[in-house]
C-alpha cells in the first residue's frame, strides 16, 4: 500500500468513526441543547483534525515530489 492509498484509509476510518460518534450522540437520552453543543465540538473537532491531516498529506507530496527531482536529476547527471 503506497503512502496515498494509506492516507486516503485512514481519512475514511476517521470519518467513518466521526459519522459513528454522531449518530450515536443523536439517540444518546440526553437534552436538545446538550446533543447539539457535543455535537458542534465534535465538529470543531473534526474540521480541526481533517486540516492537520490535509497539511500533513501536502506535506508529504511536496517531499514525495522534491525525492522525484532528485532522482531524476540524478538519472541525468
Amino acid at each position: 500500500m503506497n503512502a496515498r492509498e494509506c492516507g486516503i484509509l485512514s481519512l475514511g476510518l476517521f470519518l467513518g468513526a466521526s459519522v459513528g460518534a454522531a449518530i450515536g450522540m443523536l439517540s444518546a437520552p440526553q437534552s436538545g441543547v446538550r446533543t447539539r453543543r457535543k455535537l458542534r465540538r465534535a465538529g470543531e473537532q473534526l474540521r480541526d483534525d481533517l486540516s492537520e491531516r490535509s497539511e500533513e498529506l501536502v506535506e508529504r507530496g511536496r517531499e514525495a515530489a522534491e525525492e522525484a527531482k532528485r532522482r531524476l536529476q540524478a538519472v541525468n547527471v
